[in-house]
């Protein structure tokens, strides 16, 4: 999502030695790197409705953050969403942004999309843009078929490997 800004400072040399590098200018916004990193379990209520947002206004996404940056959006730049209970203060706090035609989003919440009516939603308005029909609603709900994929990795990892001999093998190590 900071790359899509129009520049990404960096005055501590956080992530490179470049005190700033150009972005794609997608958004009009600059992203400025903070010396600590930001992770947290985050909630936002979509406050954007416009382009590929349409319908989306109100609807809750949840993911988890991690960034290091702090954007502030300029004149044609809108958040995307507000999130709840941010830690330290209880406050709801902007975040993302999205440009006034709704072409360009981003967002520092990783997994917006395992909400299935939101994604649906972003793809149908893709579709609809493109002159096809949208999709049917599907009642399906991505974290229960994304942890049943875990569950299935697990069940393969324990009947394939000596998970025993792993262990001997990590304990053996001395430093």
């Amino acid at each position: 999502y900071q790359m899509m800004g129009n520049e990404i400072r960096d005055p501590h040399s956080v992530e490179s030695e470049f005190e700033k590098v150009a972005g794609m200018g997608l958004l009009d916004a600059v992203t400025v790197m903070q010396k600590e990193k930001r992770t947290l379990q985050a909630e936002a209520e979509v406050c954007a409705n416009q382009g590929i947002l349409e319908g989306t206004l109100h609807m809750k996404v949840k993911g988890y953050e991690i960034h290091m940056g702090l954007t502030q959006l300029s004149g044609s730049c809108m958040p995307f969403g507000m999130v709840s209970g941010v830690p330290a203060n209880g406050l709801t706090q902007a975040d993302g942004a999205c440009d006034r035609e709704g072409r360009a989003i981003g967002t520092y919440i990783h997994g917006i999309f395992d909400n299935s009516g939101f994604a649906l939603r972003i793809v149908n308005n893709l579709r609809k843009r493109k002159g096809l029909n949208e999709i049917e609603t599907r009642d399906a709900d991505f974290r229960s078929f994304k942890q049943k994929e875990y569950d299935r990795l697990v069940k393969l990892i324990r009947d394939s490997v000596d998970i025993g001999k792993v262990y001997e093998i990590m304990n053996s190590w001395e430093e």
